[in-house]
């Protein structure tokens, strides 16, 4: 009987043990698992959701990734007070969200405090004791922190633009405040980079010449493209050879936008200068395409990009589904993603997210004789269904094929260059580090960076600056799917389609279920 029990008391000890054991190896296990799933190199993310709500834009991801040391984010929220209480918490739960998101994509790098309003008693006391900490007075704002440096970002404002509407309460003039625009992933990535990139990077763009006005705004000047680089964190300051002498050493970027005129030979060497002591250019000549010593052309085919005397154009869409030939809308180029370099920080994200890039008047770029060791890349090619137009006798263009003596596409409409520096470089003020590398970027037409195709060309632009600044981030976000409902009209057969189904398919759909009733009464 003993003999028996001590074997029973073994065998539930051996049970006991194996037991704990197990739930040992699952915890350990379980750890484990969850060990390696904070990984940022070994875990996998799966968003289900149908708009890619819990997903940051890929560059939103590559800035975070890429971080140098943690920052801190600091939220201050609050119910805002009618009638902005229902879109304020609107902004408030969105905004959270991409802070949360962006914490769990940098783990360590993003560290979110949250400062509950309190509005009496020792919390209230402490918030506002953390509110003079970080130098804000206002709340419904989020600051982020690096060190010393530190940036606050306005709910309203920064993040979203709100519509009031009419508080009215007579009948048909009340109108609810609405949400206009919500930007939270960009505010949150150049807030971050306010605090984390340094010094802010000189932009030049030449004056003088009959370019493009980058401090005004009007269809055909520059000024989104202005207020937009400016909140990217780029100081930006006009060149005029004439008055400013050579260019500084400290400017991170050259921009050429669209002049008339050519550059005096003085000024053209100072540009030559420039790059060859790894400055950086973006140039694009203007719409009369002027030649000769000085001119865009005659720079760009120095390193390597020749510009050709046609315009490219391709054929307008009508209601009928028909190319049309002989309009001045022929002169609009569209480049699809399907044009658009797959590996190029300029034009990958872009292709990625399916995005599109308008290029009017755009004159085509060839291949030229590049410095030595050169790369020479094109970002931006048309459709095969594009053609050079040349002008007639009379310097016009009449934006039809000729099969004689004009060219069929694809043509290549902006190119990258990238080559060691000729002479020494300088350090940069704000860019990464000292120079690596001269880069250029040719665009076929000034038009491109107008006030008029901003919203369709913004990302490509900023991917550009930050390109040839080199930043090693990019601040160009794309929106969300669902709200990208736009018409190419004229650009493709989605107006054939409108017109077939609105003017022949509706009207056959509702004759046909009062057929299918007539005939159901007649049984």
């Amino acid at each position: 009987m003993a003999l028996g029990g001590s074997s029973a008391r073994a065998t539930r000890l051996w049970i006991l043990l194996t037991v704990v054991l197990n739930v040992v190896i699952a915890l350990v296990l379980a750890g484990g698992l969850v060990w390696l799933a904070g990984r940022p190199g070994l875990r996998q993310r799966v968003d289900l959701t149908l708009y890619e709500e819990n997903t940051l834009d890929e560059n939103a991801r590559s800035v975070l990734d890429n971080l140098p040391a943690p920052v801190e984010v600091d939220v201050f929220f609050r119910p805002f007070e009618r009638p902005l209480d229902a879109i304020g918490a609107q902004v408030q739960g969105r905004m959270y969200e991409i802070l949360v998101q962006a914490a769990e994509q940098a783990p360590g790098k993003v560290r979110i405090t949250n400062h509950p309003f309190q509005p009496a008693g020792e919390e209230y006391a402490e918030l506002v004791a953390n509110m003079r900490r970080l130098g804000i007075s206002d709340l419904n704002c989020f600051v982020i922190s690096q060190g010393e440096r530190r940036t606050a970002v306005s709910l309203l404002g920064d993040v979203a633009e709100v519509d009031l509407g009419v508080p009215s309460r007579r009948e048909g003039a009340y109108r609810p405040p609405s949400l206009l625009e919500f930007r939270g992933q960009e505010a949150l990535v150049e807030g971050i980079l306010r605090v984390t990139q340094g010094e802010r990077p000189l932009l030049l763009f030449s004056t003088g010449q009959g370019e493009r006005a980058i401090f005004e705004s009007g269809e055909a000047r520059l000024g989104r493209l202005h207020t937009t680089l400016a909140a990217d964190g780029f100081r930006i300051e006009n060149w005029d050879p004439r008055e400013d002498g050579a260019i500084p050493e400290e400017c991170a970027v050259l921009a050429i936008v669209g002049p008339e005129e050519p550059f005096t030979p003085e000024a053209a060497g100072w540009i030559a200068d420039y790059v060859r002591g790894g400055g950086s250019v973006i140039a694009a000549p203007g719409l009369r395409l002027g030649g000769g010593a000085g001119s865009v052309p005659d720079i760009l085919a120095k390193l390597g990009v020749l510009v050709q005397p046609g315009v490219v154009c391709q054929p307008v869409i009508n209601a009928a589904g028909l190319p049309v030939q002989g309009v001045e809308d022929c002169a609009q180029v569209l480049v699809r993603a399907s044009g658009m370099r797959a590996k190029h920080p300029v034009t990958g994200p872009l292709r990625r997210g399916d995005r599109r890039v308008l290029v009017p008047w755009a004159r085509a770029l060839q291949r030229g004789e590049p410095p030595a060791g050169a790369v020479l890349i094109e970002l931006l090619r048309s459709s095969e269904y594009t053609w050079e137009d040349f002008p007639n006798a009379q310097g016009e263009f009449e934006y039809r094929w000729d099969q004689g003596r004009e060219r069929e596409g694809p043509f290549t409409v902006a190119m990258s260059l990238g080559f060691e520096p000729l002479d020494s470089a300088p350090i940069v003020p704000g860019t990464n580090s000292e120079r690596r590398e001269c880069r250029v970027l040719a665009i076929g037409s000034p038009e491109v960076f107008v006030d008029g195709v901003f919203d369709t060309n913004r990302d490509f632009l900023l991917n550009a600056f930050n390109w040839a600044s080199e930043r090693e981030f990019r601040v160009a976000i794309s929106p969300r799917r669902v709200d990208d409902r736009r018409l190419a009209v004229g650009q493709d057969r989605s107006l054939f389609w409108l017109g077939l189904v609105s003017i022949w398919g509706l009207p056959l759909v509702c004759v046909a279920f009062a057929l299918l009733a007539a005939w159901r009464r007649m049984r």
